[in-house]
């Protein structure tokens, strides 16, 4: 539409030229004139489009924080401060709204008066051209026949630009998202990685959070997982284990040192064959809205039924299924909100087993499992683990004494290695926290109370 009002609008003016110069270059001043109304009002209104954009969106951020959190405000009786809160920023909103509103509802008039106003001036420019015998009258009712069309075209071109600039602030958040840099992507020589033993190994790995993390980074981390071996890694909160798995999964590149699957630098390998050859098993498991099938599916899209409904089977995850309404088309809703911690979390393990990965990584897999699912996800991981190269975090010390290997981290540096036997002979930091661990619970702790009790425990490094 713009492109032809554009095209009409250059067509007229020759027109015009061709008919009278001296009358089409009069007129054409008034529609300068507009043009660079147009131009201004543009100008503005882009940042003020931007402005109500940017409130709208606080608006729902805060309306999706408030409605996840609808128990949190309950229970500490908050509901009048977060309407307050949100009354507050609907009226911001509503302003920046009503200020683009009332710029509009006086610029097309505008635009149409500046039009109407240079109709008028041709007009008794044009009848005192003839008059003077300058023009003929056919010639003035020629001319005026085109310029009411270049002033349509005018209209529309200024509604054009209009909804331009609404469009371009409404995807101006959008575009900062999709133009933001790849920060792993894949070097210039990448190769596809070549996993057989599935051997990880980092080699004195040095990390570095970006400045205001809380959580402690890596420093000269050195340790291998061989083919088959269950390396557990546990340390006190904010001691770097999480961090340890995503350099592993490659979503980080370390600052010093390299990690290495079957002696090849991650950095040197494509993402997709790195991402194919690991899975990741998250303490929080998300699941997508949409059926149990597809939340399983995700791991592998290609799988058929039969396929699905066997890692569901190795996840101990098939009989809770078949309670399902639907069973395997049951809709588990935003986020799996349908289903409970632990269902969520056989499905996450399903999805890895149908992603068959020679690495698995587990982190705090059952952090956010109910007691009475833990028996059947214990099972489920263990038949996950079972050889494949698995690096484990826990809290749970229970989960990781069977592990072939432990690795103790303390404020980003291994400190102990070793079997569960081994460590506790040693009397260190791992025996520490096994025996605070144990002691909160006989006294009925929760996980959190158990790290605090550990935390207050004399031990040695």
């Amino acid at each position: 539409s713009a492109l032809s009002s554009a095209a009409t609008c250059l067509y007229i003016v020759a027109v015009l030229l061709v008919l009278n110069w001296r009358l089409a270059l009069a007129t054409l001043v008034p529609v300068a004139g507009i043009w660079l109304f147009t131009r201004s009002y543009t100008g503005r209104v882009l940042g003020w489009h931007r402005a109500t954009r940017a409130r709208l969106g606080d608006l729902a951020a805060r309306a999706q924080e408030s409605l996840s959190g609808l128990a949190v405000i309950k229970a500490y009786g908050q509901e009048e401060q977060e309407a307050a809160r949100f009354r507050k920023l609907s009226e911001e909103a509503m302003e920046s709204a009503a200020r683009t509103a009332r710029a509009r509802s006086l610029f097309f008039p505008a635009v149409g008066f500046l039009g109407f106003a240079a109709s008028v001036s041709t007009l008794g420019l044009g009848a005192w051209m003839v008059v003077r015998g300058e023009f003929t009258l056919g010639g003035l009712v020629a001319f005026r026949s085109f310029w009411w069309p270049l002033m349509t075209q005018l209209n529309v071109l200024a509604a054009v630009g209009d909804m331009l600039q609404r469009a371009e602030a409404a995807g101006a958040r959008v575009f900062e998202i999709l133009d933001a840099p790849d920060e792993m992507a894949d070097a210039p020589a990448a190769v596809p990685l070549r996993v057989d033993r599935g051997r990880v190994e980092f080699r004195g790995v040095t990390f570095r959070h970006p400045r205001g993390s809380e959580e402690a980074g890596l420093r000269d981390v050195s340790f291998a997982a061989e083919r088959g071996e269950i390396v557990a890694i546990v340390g006190p909160s904010g001691a770097g284990k999480t961090t340890l798995l995503h350099l592993a999964a490659r979503f980080h590149d370390p600052d010093e040192g390299a990690v290495l699957i079957d002696g090849q630098d991650l950095r040197g390998v494509t993402r997709a064959s790195l991402r194919a050859s690991v899975a990741l098993v998250c303490q929080e498991p998300l699941l997508f809205a949409g059926t149990v099938l597809e939340c399983i599916r995700y791991g592998r899209p290609d799988a058929t039924r039969d396929e699905v409904l066997e890692a569901a089977r190795l996840a101990c995850a098939e009989e809770f299924i078949a309670r399902l309404p639907l069973g395997m088309d049951t809709e588990v809703g935003e986020r799996g909100a349908g289903l409970s911690g632990g269902q969520r979390q056989r499905i996450a393990i399903a999805r890895a087993f149908l992603r068959d990965p020679r690495v698995l990584l587990l982190d705090e897999p059952t952090s956010s499992v109910e007691p009475e699912s833990e028996a059947a996800l214990l099972e489920a991981l263990q038949r996950l683990m079972h050889g494949r190269t698995t690096l484990l975090t826990s809290h749970r010390l229970a989960l990781v004494r069977h592990a072939h290997r432990i690795l103790v981290l303390q404020e980003g540096r291994l400190v102990e290695e070793g079997s569960h036997e081994a460590l506790m002979r040693r009397g260190g930091l791992y025996a520490a926290m096994q025996r605070a661990q144990d002691g909160s619970r006989r006294a009925g702790a929760s996980p959190a109370g158990q790290e605090a009790a550990f935390r207050a425990a004399p031990h040695s490094t």
